[in-house]
């Protein structure tokens, strides 16, 4: 009975086995595979490699990448491949990444800069120091602060004048009777006792 019936159900087996329903192959990569992949294209001497990394996978979760632009990025098999994955990104995605990732690179200011700002905000939060002093003292730090996001060609002597400013932004707060923040990596402030 089963040799009767096989010409008949094989044809409607075939026909089953042909039928598709829902995606073929490997299910969509999570964004931490697309994030692994892509710090595996880079030189791992890279001290940028995991802050990108680590933006990759925070933009896509963030922006809900497509399954499209994720599967792209996981077949790209060099840095500067040809496919132009970032394309498929929804607009607004695309920008998120691309800021993110021009913030790796953004300029960082000397610690001495660091520490000449949080002075700064203390001059900010004493109403001791006379109005002239004060609008001389933002009006310096203004100039100084803006060479902090130039190319490092350009920031030539920056260490020497935010430790010079700052140095000399203490002493008008310290004697003018203000509010001192510790100097960086110290436990002891001046100010008024």
């Amino acid at each position: 009975m089963t040799r009767r019936l096989l010409p008949t159900l094989f044809p409607a087996m075939l026909s089953l086995a042909g039928c598709h329903h829902g995606p073929v192959g490997p299910s969509s990569p999570t964004c931490d595979h697309v994030a692994d992949h892509v710090m595996s294209l880079l030189d791992s001497k890279n001290d940028r490699a995991k802050p990108i990394r680590d933006v990759f996978a925070r933009r896509c979760k963030a922006d809900a990448w497509p399954d499209e632009a994720k599967a792209c990025m996981v077949d790209e098999s060099s840095v500067h491949g040809g496919r132009h994955c970032k394309d498929r990104l929804p607009g607004t995605a695309r920008e998120s990444l691309d800021k993110e990732l021009a913030d790796i690179d953004a300029p960082k200011p000397p610690q001495s800069c660091v520490d000449y700002t949080r002075i700064y905000e203390a001059l900010l939060k004493c109403d001791k120091v006379p109005e002239a002093a004060r609008e001389k003292l933002v009006e310096m730090y203004t100039t100084t602060s803006a060479r902090w996001t130039t190319p490092k060609s350009d920031r030539n002597g920056l260490d020497e004048t935010c430790s010079s400013q700052s140095q000399m932004m203490t002493q008008m707060l310290t004697r003018d009777g203000c509010d001192v923040p510790p100097a960086h990596g110290s436990g002891a402030g001046s100010g008024t006792p």
